[in-house]
């Protein structure tokens, strides 16, 4: 409605165009990244340049919103918000800092429903969703339409906490980046703090010194176990039998690292300890 009603009071074609086109003019002169003797990569990344600028730019700085997968290219992931944001902030933090610092704004007013969500696992710190939206609880499906079969099946990908990590990521190298200190102080430090914590409570050491979260599966496209099936994978690395876990030298490091609830559908596997 108020884009529609926005696009009804610009009568005149020829100078909103005008407008339009000198805004891009703006956007391209601070965020274009020439290649010299290589066309085709120089058009590539210019068309990737104009897919993120297309969701996110200095009029999306403000606004309390966050990066959706894919942006307004598709509506597959529904607008939310997963840990994509992760493959655009290397880009606005040295081109558009401040879309950097909106979007990271979006956690911290959603670290409150973070922190009941920690809770409720009886974990502690701040455990943000795989999909978030705008009230910031877990927005993932309990079940899935499998376009093989035909069947729907369970979802379990709401157990992927690698998402955490990200964010982490994303605010020390902002931080980098900008130099930003009053970001850091009022809201990325205790982000930060949040995340370490529930990452101490989720993962222990075990004899050999390595780190293990016994309830942790895989990032992204990993499959992921189907309840009533045990430790069977599809994946190409077997979870170690004895704690339904991983160690952390063995697959992705600690960002990649994601919960798995355990079968018997309880908050607590064996061997956890806090």
């Amino acid at each position: 409605m108020k884009a529609a009603t926005s696009a009804a009071r610009h009568t005149d074609f020829a100078a909103t165009f005008e407008r339009h086109a000198a805004a891009w003019e703006e956007l391209w002169r601070v965020c274009d990244v020439r290649v010299s003797g290589d066309q085709r990569a120089q058009l590539l990344l210019r068309l990737h340049i104009a897919h993120i600028l297309q969701v996110c730019s200095r009029n999306t700085a403000d606004p309390d919103a966050g990066l959706p997968a894919r942006g307004l290219n598709g509506e597959a992931y529904r607008g939310h918000v997963f840990w994509d944001e992760i493959y655009a902030f290397p880009f606005f933090n040295v081109r558009l800092p401040e879309v950097t610092r909106g979007l990271l704004m979006y956690r911290y007013r959603r670290i409150g429903e973070a922190r009941a969500a920690a809770r409720e696992a009886g974990l502690r710190g701040a455990m943000f969703p795989w999909q978030s939206g705008s009230e910031g609880i877990e927005e993932t499906q309990r079940v899935h339409l499998n376009p093989l079969s035909g069947r729907w099946e369970p979802d379990l990908s709401r157990n992927q906490r690698h998402v955490n990590a990200a964010i982490f990521y994303n605010i020390w190298h902002y931080y980098q980046t900008t130099g930003d200190q009053a970001f850091l102080r009022d809201y990325g430090a205790e982000m930060m703090l949040e995340i370490t914590r529930f990452w101490a409570s989720i993962a222990w050491f075990n004899p050999a010194g390595t780190v293990r979260d016994p309830r942790r599966d895989g990032p992204g496209r990993v499959p992921r176990p189907v309840p009533g099936r045990g430790a069977r994978r599809v994946a190409q690395q077997r979870l170690p039998q004895r704690h339904g876990g991983v160690a952390l030298r063995h697959r992705r490091p600690a960002a990649g690292a994601a919960a798995r609830q355990p079968h018997d559908g309880s908050t607590r596997a064996a061997g956890h300890r806090r």
